[in-house]
């Protein structure tokens, strides 16, 4: 039996099926007299039907599937009838199983079909009874289409009317899975409540299908009509509650939500006063949990959801997996909103989708209830503009549901980063802006991602995609949104300005080399617009940071910009130009330059946020230009001249230092501080380089205070090293050992994250052996052959 039709059914069958012991016994000397007596002679097949028979009505499938699989092996081979009747057998003992199992065996069902597939190859084609049985099948193996189509060829042949109405009723709720086949459904149910045979759980079935599929559409009107149209159909005393629950629904749809809520109130007491239980009834749909559900949905239009809520949770307790669960899970979302529960009401929607996601057969219609939902509550209506439960709801719809087409899923994402650009723009807190921005972008990236046959659509989506993706400096994803958007639209008038965003995109990602190749492409394309001047001055920042071997193009670059009649020195992209030009001098050692530049710069922008930097830069360009003209003076020069000359800018940065330590810092400049210990130490340095008792001694006052002021950082260290050298040109040197002393106690009780962060790099250690060297020379023995008490 090993591949047999039924060899899953035995596994299930195993032990609990008892087989009558005189049946075991004759089908064991039945086979034994066979293998003595060849040739064997044909079995009697209709007292082997009628065996099989009474053992698959005795509820003994294994015994009967094995004995009618046995006679399809034979050999000789049964006429072509007698098989057809075996399978026809096999295929029926198999059905009865199942039905009768909660749990359906997909290899038993298959089997079940390929047996009617065989029969149908012997004999005539299924009748409506095995078409039926085949769609029923298909239905359980969640194979939609095929049961289906099963259902309507069962529909195209002869049928009773209980075979006609059972086809309609499965066919109504196939295509309601579906979400298709309006009008076939429409048909099937106006059937249905034409039929004057059908029962009274028939006619509330099917009526309340048909009210749903009007309302779900809009159309009130309809609604109405068959409920007064066939409504009368459930007035008996027994039945009237259901009657009166879809009243109440139209009601409600009709806007008389307080003539609704009394419906309700009277189906609960009609409900209370009956007291009887119609099992038949409650599968057309329970009556009880849905008048919960309506009494949910008219108190939310009453605005009452504290009491909705309660009545959404009865209705759940009532109806937790069916259809109904969806209804009652959706309204409970609803009503937790409306109470502003929103982390609560989002769970409640996920609730419905993970219940449905568990029921294929729901799961279509679960996750346009949930969609229909968080669109309603993705308005957002009577909610502050800065709430974002809105945009929560609608994350939910986008993420939570599949989409039914791709155009309206991008519709969706494009509505999401829409609004999430929105809420960036009202928050102030620059961490949240650039979360919003970020999420904008990838909303707007997904949207274009599901528009590529929609060129208009796909170009603005890229292109907002890119501007959001700049603005929060995810560089990676501007990349690709502006590598979208440039591909193919040659002509479009944005073109120079993605150019050069893509650019700075690759700049952002570290890729200046593809960054140059973009900003090169604006200035040669389009060298009259504004982007080309702006490529030119970001073009010069990249071929500057690639060092010494390109600087050179990079200063021609910034030249051009300033020398360049369009561009007015008003402009920040002249601002800018000029300030790199100035660096680049002073990096290059070009000081005449730099001065020139920077003069130039403090004049023409005393507000500018470095201007605290430019002015320290000027004053540094002159002590430096000092130095090198007393170390290495210009060819040709008199040494006497490149000597005053040195001194001469000397005396120039110390003024200039001057000026900045005491003009104190502009109100938003942050760097002040630094600049001013830097010129409190430079401006000692030039008055020490200037080297009359004057200047040594405003010298030696300006080391005291930087050693003062900046007691536990390397600077305190810096200036009592410089007073023993100025103590040691007055040729005092007690003085300089003890300042040199007092640096070494300053080192001892220096923090080392303090001494990390000097600007010469020498650490405690360094700082130790310098120190120890320094006072161990020949400069200190006579001085250390007394002790000297150091400062404290």
């Amino acid at each position: 039996m090993d591949g047999s039709p039924t060899r899953s059914l035995r596994t299930l069958l195993r032990g609990r099926w008892q087989i009558p012991l005189a049946l075991v016994a004759l089908a064991a000397a039945g086979l034994s007299l066979q293998r003595l007596r060849p040739p064997p002679p044909k079995p009697d097949f209709d007292a082997l039907i009628a065996d099989l028979t009474a053992l698959r009505d005795a509820k003994a499938y294994l015994p009967a599937a094995d004995g009618a699989v046995n006679l399809l092996n034979v050999q000789p081979p049964l006429s072509r009838a007698q098989q057809a009747q075996l399978h026809d057998f096999t295929a029926d003992v198999i059905y009865r199983h199942e039905t009768a199992s909660s749990e359906k065996d997909p290899e038993n069902l298959h089997k079940l079909i390929e047996h009617l597939d065989a029969l149908k190859t012997l004999a005539d084609p299924l009748d409506a009874t095995r078409l039926i049985r085949i769609a029923e099948v298909q239905s359980w193996l969640n194979d939609t289409d095929a049961a289906i189509e099963a259902y309507r060829s069962a529909r195209a042949q002869p049928t009773t009317p209980d075979q006609r109405r059972t086809s309609a009723q499965a066919l109504v709720t196939l295509l309601s899975r579906k979400g298709s086949g309006r009008a076939e459904r429409r048909e099937l149910l106006d059937e249905l409540l034409a039929d004057p045979g059908v029962t009274a759980d028939y006619a509330w079935w099917a009526l309340r299908e048909s009210v749903r599929d009007a309302l779900r559409q809009g159309d009130v009107a309809d609604a109405r009509r068959l409920v007064d149209t066939h409504g009368p159909r459930l007035s008996n005393a027994d039945v009237k509650g259901y009657f009166e629950f879809l009243d109440g629904q139209v009601l409600l749809a009709e806007g008389r939500p307080d003539e609704a809520l009394a419906r309700a109130g009277w189906v609960d007491a009609w409900l209370t006063d009956t007291a009887r239980r119609d099992d038949a009834m409650i599968r057309g749909g329970d009556v009880a949990a849905l008048n919960g559900w309506l009494g949910g949905q008219v108190h939310l239009a009453l605005e009452h959801p504290d009491e909705a809520l309660k009545l959404f949770d009865n209705a759940l307790l009532r109806a937790p997996k069916g259809e109904l669960s969806i209804d009652a899970g959706v309204g409970r979302a609803r009503a937790l909103a409306a109470l502003h529960r929103d982390d609560e009401a989002l769970q409640a929607l996920e609730d419905v989708v993970t219940r449905v996601n568990r029921r294929p057969e729901l799961r279509q219609r679960g996750h346009e209830a949930v969609r229909d939902a968080g669109l309603i509550l993705a308005e957002g209506q009577g909610r502050a503009a800065d709430d974002l439960a809105p945009l929560q709801y609608l994350e939910l719809v986008v993420d939570r549901t599949p989409p039914d087409g791709h155009d309206e899923h991008s519709r969706l994402l494009e509505r999401l980063a829409q609004g999430f650009e929105l809420a960036a723009a009202r928050d102030a807190d620059p961490t949240v802006r650039i979360h919003y921005l970020a999420t904008a972008a990838r909303r707007f990236l997904a949207a274009a991602d599901l528009a590529v046959l929609d060129e208009s659509r796909l170009a603005e989506l890229t292109w907002h995609a890119a501007q959001a993706a700049m603005q929060a400096g995810r560089f990676t994803d501007a990349r690709r949104a502006l590598e979208r958007f440039l591909d193919g639209r040659e002509f479009d008038a944005r073109r120079p300005t993605a150019l050069l965003q893509l650019g700075e995109a690759c700049e952002g990602v570290g890729d200046t080399a593809r960054a140059l190749q973009q900003y090169r492409r604006v200035i040669e394309a389009f060298p009259r617009v504004e982007e080309a001047t702006r490529a030119r001055l970001l073009a010069a920042g990249v071929l500057r940071a690639m060092g010494d071997a390109e600087r050179v193009e990079s200063e021609r670059l910034l030249t051009e910009l300033i020398d360049d009649d369009r561009v007015s020195p008003d402009s920040l992209t002249y601002r800018n130009a000029l300030r790199a030009l100035c660096e680049l001098s002073v990096e290059a050692g070009r000081y005449a330059d730099a001065i020139s530049r920077l003069e130039t710069f403090t004049e023409l922008y005393p507000d500018d946020a470095d201007f605290a930097r430019a002015r320290f830069l000027l004053a540094d360009a002159h002590r430096r230009s000092a130095y090198a003209l007393r170390s290495d003076p210009p060819p040709g020069a008199a040494a006497e001249a490149a000597q005053n000359e040195s001194l001469a800018r000397f005396h120039r940065a110390a003024e200039l230092y001057d000026a900045l330590i005491h003009d104190g810092p502009a109100s938003d400049d942050a760097q002040h501080g630094v600049y001013e210990r830097l010129a409190l130490l430079y401006r000692a340095d030039c008055l020490f380089e200037i080297n009359t008792p004057e200047s040594l001694h405003q010298s030696l006052e300006l080391y005291r205070r930087a050693a003062a002021r900046y007691e536990q950082e390397p600077t305190a260290l810096t200036a009592q090293v410089q007073i023993a050298n100025i103590h040691l040109r007055n040729g005092d040197r007690t003085a300089a050992a003890r300042a040199l002393e007092r640096a070494r106690w300053l080192l001892r009780g220096m923090p080392s994250p303090a001494l990390a962060e000097g600007r010469d790099g020498a650490d405690r250690a360094a700082w130790e052996r310098y120190l120890t060297t320094v006072l161990a020379s020949h400069q200190f023995r006579d001085v250390f052959s007394t002790p000297v008490a150091a400062s404290p």
